[in-house]
């Protein structure tokens, strides 16, 4: 014999309470020369490719890594999953208003 599910109804919510609306964001002060493998060449040309530190790197597309000069796909994709562990170890996140 099957049973009906019970009819669940969901009350409703208050509309929260007007205030200011904040952004989070996460910031470290590391270099990009603080990855092993970027020098001040390739720090300088990624900075140029509108990548200009760690947490823009680690959200940065393989292509735009790899356009650069003498870097591989395969190189590309460890140059941008590096980043991201210096940024959990070592970055914050800011809280600023909108």
């Amino acid at each position: 014999m099957l049973r009906a599910w019970p009819h669940l109804r969901i009350r409703d919510r208050p509309a929260p309470a007007p205030g200011p609306v904040v952004v989070s964001r996460v910031w470290t002060d590391l270099p990009l020369t603080s990855i092993r493998g970027i020098g001040d060449i390739g720090a300088a040309e990624l900075d140029e490719a509108g990548v200009g530190d760690l947490v823009a790197l680690s959200c940065a597309a393989t292509e735009t890594v790899a356009g650069l000069h003498g870097v591989s796909d395969k190189r590309a994709r460890t140059l941008i999953t590096e980043p991201g562990r210096s940024v959990r170890a070592h970055g914050i996140r800011v809280i600023f208003p909108a």
